[in-house]
Order: structure tokens, then sequence, then C-alpha cells
């Protein structure tokens, strides 16, 4: 396995520079462990890009050897390959560019007793060893992996995951809450699929699987649809330096939160229907009513003419009292019974400028 310790790791990219913050980090990240008597080591396949980048470039440089060009694409599609693949692969780029640097000044069987004695009994022949050296021909070091992964041709198998342990695991993680650990939610469904027969894979795959998810997904798995929609909403930026005063007002009508008596023995709860110069947020007037109603809103506007002149361009809701006959009325309408369309407040005003 192309195994690294913790004291290889330290200092590495992001990764901390003492040994407790650098475990920290690599089980933060999701980074497994794997023991050898009591020594930490990590399958360098597992780090997140950045800092495998920086760890090769690190070893390499140790070794003499030029980095070369770093190749975006390549690694791309080795990251994409199973992590049995990566492993091996890593590991094998490691022996090449061990041999690599020591060069023709060494030969074979001292290459051979070198190789072993860094990287075990298990390594491989001189046959093998040479068809990988003539597979990187040509390739910087820092793009070994990628050119030795074995056979793959960029399709990964995916794992049989169950349709039903999906949605429980999903819908475990959203009612749980933001905070709820994730792999605890992976083995709350791990014992309950025992239970019901689903197919529910290893936690590795499960990760690659959640990973894989768009940003948007995750926020509405973890914090619920509506929560999600807010957040990524774009808001709508709006410049008001270039508007004049009353070139544009703002009409609406809102309910209050109380019940009043409005003389009639009813108890309604009143609406409050005001303008808003949009320059200035200025309250150029309002009216309480009982309803939201268009002779109401008339009265409202002509206040405003009267106080601060004609506005430019009122703009509203499409409620039937603002976008009625009374108040917006003079635009072509068709009414059934054959009557002549009533002009409205908005052609009085205008014949008044």
């Amino acid at each position: 396995m192309a195994a690294v310790t913790a004291l290889d790791l330290m200092g590495v990219g992001l990764i901390p520079h003492s040994k407790p913050a650098c475990l920290a980090w690599l089980k933060r990240n999701r980074v497994s462990a794997i023991f050898f008597g009591n020594i930490f080591c990590f399958q360098l396949s597992d780090l997140p890009a950045p800092e495998r980048l920086a760890y090769l470039e690190r070893s390499i440089a140790t070794l003499g050897l030029p980095l070369g060009t770093y190749d975006d694409a390549a690694h791309g599609v080795f990251m994409k390959a199973p992590a049995l693949m990566r492993e091996r692969a890593e590991r094998n780029a490691a022996m090449v560019r061990f041999l690599v640097s020591l060069g023709q000044r060494v030969g074979w069987s001292e290459c051979l007793c070198l190789l072993h004695r860094k990287f075990g009994a298990d390594c491989p022949s001189k046959a093998t060893l040479k068809r990988y050296l003539k597979a990187v021909k040509d390739v910087d070091p820092i793009n070994y992996a990628p050119a030795l992964v074995p056979g793959y041709k960029g399709k990964v198998a995916t794992a049989d995951i169950s349709d039903k342990a999906w949605q429980f695991f999903l819908t475990t993680i959203r009612d749980a809450g933001p905070e709820f650990p994730w792999i605890q939610a992976w083995r709350d469904t791990r014992d309950v699929g025992r239970r019901m027969g689903w197919a529910w894979p290893s936690y590795p795959t499960t990760y690659r699987r959640w990973t894989g998810l768009s940003e948007a997904q995750k926020l509405e798995a973890r914090h619920g649809r509506a929560d999600a929609a807010r957040w990524l909403a774009q808001p709508a930026q709006r410049d008001k330096t270039t508007i004049g005063p009353l070139e544009w007002v703002s009409l609406d009508g809102r309910m209050l939160d109380f019940w009043a008596d409005w003389g009639d023995g009813r108890a309604v709860r009143p609406i409050m229907l005001a303008l808003v110069d949009v320059a200035s947020n200025m309250v150029l007037d309002y009216g309480l009513a009982a309803s939201e109603n268009a002779a109401d809103t008339v009265r409202v506007i002509k206040r405003i003419c009267q106080t601060f002149g004609i506005p430019d361009r009122i703009y509203t809701d499409n409620g039937s009292s603002f976008a009625g006959h009374i108040v917006a009325g003079g635009n072509v309408h068709r009414f059934r019974n054959g009557g002549k369309n009533p002009r409205g407040f908005n052609h009085q005003v205008s014949a008044s400028r």
C-alpha cells in the first residue's frame, strides 16, 4: 500500500505542523487511518487533492527530480478511478520515481535491493518495473500516478444502493438536525437496512456518493428545501441613486394584526393602504380601511397629489382594488354585457397635468 505516516504529512499544504493537530485535521477531512502496530498510516490517494499535490512535490524534490508540469486533466481522471487502483498507482509511481532518481549509476541488482529495503519485500519483479518505466517515458514525475493506473478507462462501477435505504438516510440527515453526525446517519441506515433487506454499501462508498451531490442538494438534505432555497437565492441588487423624488411611488395594502369595530357592529382586521416614495423610502400618505378597495385607494392617491404633486409612476400588484377600472381604467377590456370601458382615476390625473 502507498501509505504515509502522520510525521510525513505534517506541514503539507493546510495540514498543521504538530502531530495532534495533524491527526485531528486528517480526521475532519475523512482520511481514514490504517494501523501498522501502533503507528498511524494513511493512504496517499485518500488525501484531498491540494495536500496530495503538495506531498508529491515535496517528495519528488527530496529525490532531486524535476517536478514537471502538473496535468490537471490526467489527475482529474485519476481521482475518479476506484480507490484500490489509485492506491496501487500511487505506490508504483513512488517506486518508479525512486528508480528514476537512482539513474544509470546503479545496476539493476543494487536497484532491487534498495527498492526492497525502502518499499518492502513485495516489490514487483524486474520485468514489471521495466514495464512501469516504459509507461512513464516522456511523462513528468508529478504525473506518474495517472500514467500507471492499470487498465483504467474512466468508468467506475457504482455500488448497488437501495433507493429506500438512500431515502431513509436522507430523511435521517434532515430530521435529526444540521449538527447530527453524518457517520451516525450511515450507521442507523445500515442497522435498519439489515432488518429490511436493503442494499447499503460501506461507509467510504456512501460518502463518495454524498460528496458527488451538488451543494444545493446537500443543503436541502441537511436543512430542508425552504431554507436551502432561501440561502441559494440571489438577492436583487437595486440601485436607487438614479431615481428622483416622486419618480417611482409604491402602492400596497397590508392587513394589520388586530381586530377593530368599524361602526357597523362587525369585527374586522383593518387594511392599511400606503404610498411610499422609492427614492427616499418616505411614506407619503396612508389610510385605514375595512377592506382593500378602490375607493379608499383613490382617496389616498388624491391626498398625495394635493400635498406633494402628481408622481411620474405608481406601481402596484395585480389586485382588483389597484388594477381595476376605478384606479387604472382606460385599458382595453371587453365586458361580457358589451358595456363600455369607464375611464379610471389615472386618466383624471393625466388630464390635470
